[in-house]
This record gives structure tokens, C-alpha cells and sequence, in this order.
């Protein structure tokens, strides 16, 4: 479940990518911190990995040992997605993130004090916050797997509702034909893929055009479908997206 969020609109022309060429004081702070690694306390990577609401068609990936974006939710139904600039594991079942950077087909916004919790069990999660006086609200059941490999997911898929073509190669290649053309590298890391060498060029908005930092790719399991889901960041935009792979 989430309960919506209010927020200032920058208005775009795509709904496959989302961005904002403008950055406010605070997202400007956000940014700058992004690099901050989040505590590690012993006995907590046992809820590393991807959880997923198919109720909602939504995913949380949670990996307290990457050095930014500990936690990425893409809620796929409500079509916005969210990234932590870094947290803190306060004791074995409780994560506690600092600064979120939130996109959605209209939006991008940054703040560098917003704070989300995420409870864990064994088998669950529940993700708590508030961000510009809205309460936001998710639960998740830990999947069962992880991500498919390389070698299951390389093929080409075409996304029906946007067009957007994914080709993934053998090698760890990823290309993306769509409102842009996208391309990174592969890397495995236990339950997902980093995506590195990202870059972005000839899209219909030039604003999201240029390299990205930061990205992930992973399989999620919704109504005994397969999809691929993506999320790639920089300091200006969100690349995400997703496509059936079955």
C-alpha cells in the first residue's frame, strides 16, 4: 500500500523517463552527499535483497552495503520511484535512511533531510515516511529468488506500452531503444545487477541526455509474468523502467 505524496510538478513529455534540469537548495545538498555509506551492523545483510507487493506491483531493493542508494522502491502500478541517499542500520531488523530523491512521469525531487524506516522480518518489510508533509506507506514480501541470470535474461524484449526496445547480450551489455537511447554494462551482485557506464544520448528531451552514475536491474515475479526493472540516476534525472520477459 502507498499513500500518495504532494509535490511540486515540473511538467515532462515523456512517460518512460523522468527529469528535471533544475535543482533547488536542498536537492543540491542531497546530491553532494550521495556518496555517504550507510553503518553496518552484523546480522543485518540476512534482508539484503528484493522484495516485492504484488498486490501493487511494486519492488523494494534493499543492500545495505552499496556506497549510495541503499534502498530503491519502483512502484511499477503507481508508476514513481524512490531512492535513499544513504542510512544507518540501527540494530538487526531496522533500517533508517537519510535524504530521497523521488521521481514519477512528473517529477523530480530531491531533499536531503527526509528520513524513511524500513522494519524487517524474516519475510517482510514495511517502509514508512514522510516527505513533504505527505505520509508514504509500503509493505513488501521478500522474494522467494534472486534475479534471473545473465544468461536467462539475454534476449530482446519490446515493451507494448511504450515501444521501448531492451536488447541484453551474452557479454553484460544492455541497450535500450526508446524516448532515449540507453547503454550500460552489466555487473552481478548477489540478488541484482549494477549498472555501470551508463549513458543516455538523441533523446526527445535533451535533458536526459548524458552519463549516469548509478543503476540497477533486476527480476521481479508479477502475476506469474517475469520482468525486467531498471532504475539509472544522476544528479538531473531518473532512467526507469521495466518490460515482460515472459
Amino acid at each position: 500500500m502507498k499513500l500518495p505524496l504532494g509535490v511540486g510538478v515540473c511538467i515532462l513529455s515523456s512517460v518512460f523517463l523522468t527529469a528535471c534540469g533544475n535543482q533547488d537548495d536542498d536537492e543540491a545538498t542531497a546530491s553532494s552527499s550521495s556518496s555517504s555509506s550507510s553503518s553496518l551492523v552484523s546480522g543485518f545483510s540476512k534482508h539484503n535483497g528484493i522484495y516485492v507487493n504484488t498486490d501493487d506491483f511494486a519492488f523494494m531493493l534493499i543492500d545495505s552495503s552499496r556506497t549510495t542508494h541503499n534502498l530503491i522502491v519502483g512502484d511499477i502500478a503507481g508508476k514513481d520511484v524512490y531512492l535513499t541517499t544513504s542510512g544507518n542500520v540501527e540494530n538487526n531488523n531496522t533500517y533508517i535512511s537519510k535524504g530521497l530523491t523521488y521521481s514519477d512521469t512528473n517529477k523530480f525531487i530531491s531533499s536531503s533531510s527526509t528520513k524513511m524506516t524500513a522494519a524487517f522480518t524474516d519475510v517482510a518489510a514495511i517502509l514508512t515516511g514522510t516527505f513533504n508533509d505527505e505520509s508514504i506507506v509500503y509493505s513488501f514480501n521478500k522474494k522467494g529468488s534472486n534475479s534471473k541470470s545473465l544468461s536467462q535474461i539475454a534476449g530482446t524484449y519490446t515493451d507494448s506500452d511504450t515501444g521501448t526496445v531492451w536488447t541484453i547480450q551474452s557479454s553484460g551489455t544492455l541497450n535500450m531503444n526508446g524516448s532515449c537511447l540507453v547503454s550500460a554494462k552489466l555487473t552481478r551482485n548477489d540478488s541484482y545487477f549494477n549498472l555501470t557506464d551508463i549513458a543516455a544520448s538523441n533523446c526527445n528531451d535533451s535533458s536526459y541526455d548524458g552519463e549516469y552514475s548509478d543503476g540497477v536491474l533486476m527480476t521481479v515475479n508479477y502475476k506469474n509474468h517475469d520482468y525486467l526493472a531498471s532504475v539509472m540516476y544522476n544528479q538531473h534525472a531518473i532512467i526507469w523502467a521495466h518490460v515482460a520477459i515472459n
